[in-house]
């Protein structure tokens, strides 16, 4: 029997749980290679409702985060300082969490602004790769996935906020099975049903880079064939 926290409800369905982060990638992705130089977040967040719209997306189970420059900073909760523009070079992400067939997509993603590599980019998927690496060997708890990021953050230069903790998901509502972070759970998390969030800070630069996704993705997708 699974644990209470990583129950399913009886809609669950694996290859509409998969669709829903399918598309919630595919929106991200158009979102970001949408937003131009000289935007402010204000009018990214109506062009991503337009997107979403067309998408035929009519519920979110959480609010679109979509954070410019030094707002890159910003955890889930704290509110962006307003007027700050896109320029060229610069980094921003984009956080959403679409409903899909009543089930919960939740992808993040870190972009500079006019293509081309960064360094913290890289690194914040390095360290998701090696971090659930990790879980798979090892068969850590959420708490000791997070030491993990966090030693490897540190050996970059860069510096792990905490505060961006993973979480569940599944078919929606999710939140009547479980509500608290992954980063405090402390038996090994299941495959599929938690996502991994690295939000990883470079302090000289004041910018960070976010990058989530499903822990145990190839787990997931296994059970499908």
């Amino acid at each position: 029997m699974s644990r209470p926290e990583e129950q399913v409800g009886e809609a669950f369905n694996l290859r509409t749980y998969l669709k829903a982060r399918e598309a919630s990638i595919a929106i991200v992705n158009e979102l970001a290679h949408s937003l131009a130089p000289g935007m402010d977040e204000v009018e990214a967040h109506q062009l991503c409702k337009d997107i979403l719209a067309r998408h035929g997306v009519s519920k979110i189970w959480h609010p679109s985060k979509i954070r410019f420059g030094k707002n890159t900073l910003c955890t889930f909760r704290e509110e962006s300082t307003p007027g700050i523009r896109l320029g060229m070079g610069e980094l921003y992400y984009v956080d959403l969490g679409p409903v899909v067939d009543g089930h919960e997509g939740d992808y993040g993603e870190t972009y500079r602004c006019g293509g081309g590599s960064d360094p913290l980019i890289s690194a914040s998927r390095d360290i998701f790769k090696l971090t659930e690496k990790a879980w798979r060997e090892k068969g850590l708890t959420g708490e000791e996935l997070y030491n993990v990021a966090d030693a490897a953050a540190r050996e970059r230069g860069y510096k792990l906020d905490r505060r961006s903790a993973g979480h569940r998901c599944g078919d929606f509502p999710h939140a009547v099975f479980h509500k608290g972070g992954l980063s405090h759970f402390n038996t090994q998390p299941v495959p599929g049903l938690w996502i991994l969030e690295i939000h990883l800070v470079d302090e000289a630069r004041e910018r960070a880079a976010f990058f989530e996704d499903v822990l145990g993705l190839q787990e997931l997708e296994a059970q499908t064939i």
